[in-house]
């Protein structure tokens, strides 16, 4: 299953794609793929990388903070889907300057958020075709909830809309079980 969720990965991956695209020949390929599947080999230590004085400098006062958003994600069989929106999301998350943390809950096992993942987030996403586990760890944080499908095509248009929600005192929001369930409402 683990081998299937990094394959999963790998295919919402544009250079991944693009590199699977251009093999010739049906070994490249292969080598392709065993890069993904296959577990890390020990690598040689590579000297740490010079690093730019710019980037020694401190964040000049007021520049807005990188937002931080949660996401879970989940599909019936919790292997393709479920690694595939993963994925895509944490690559617009890049794109976007954005925090993102995302917990699969998927066949390869779950590694929960942590408390301070949580207290951090301004929102959370959740993609998913089946009921996710924990819901009630984020009531009363604004919620964007779809299908595990829609990051696949929309994940930047999500986290715009995760951002947006976490400055929106009126956004839709998780409910603790014992207000209503799984069920989501509006700020009052």
């Amino acid at each position: 299953m683990k081998l299937l969720a990094k394959l999963s990965r790998a295919l919402v991956r544009k250079d991944f794609l693009a590199s699977l695209r251009a093999a010739k020949t049906p070994a490249e390929a292969a080598a392709l793929i065993s890069a993904i599947v296959q577990p890390d080999e020990p690598k040689p230590a590579a000297a740490p990388a010079p690093v730019p004085a710019a980037s020694t400098a401190p964040a000049p006062a007021g520049e807005p903070a990188k937002p931080v958003i949660l996401a879970i994600t989940s599909c019936p069989t919790g292997i393709a889907h479920t690694y595939m929106a993963a994925e895509a999301l944490e690559e617009a998350a890049k794109e976007k300057g954005i925090e993102l943390h995302v917990e699969t809950q998927g066949s390869g096992g779950v590694v929960p958020f942590t408390p301070d993942d949580i207290a951090k987030a301004g929102a959370i996403i959740i993609a998913a075709d089946v009921g996710v586990t924990g819901r009630d760890r984020f009531a009363g944080m604004p919620l964007i909830e779809s299908s595990v499908k829609r990051p696949m095509s929309e994940a930047g248009k999500m986290l715009d809309e995760a951002v947006a929600a976490a400055k929106d005192p009126n956004a839709r929001r998780v409910v603790a079980s014992g207000e209503g369930g799984s069920e989501a409402s509006r700020a009052p």
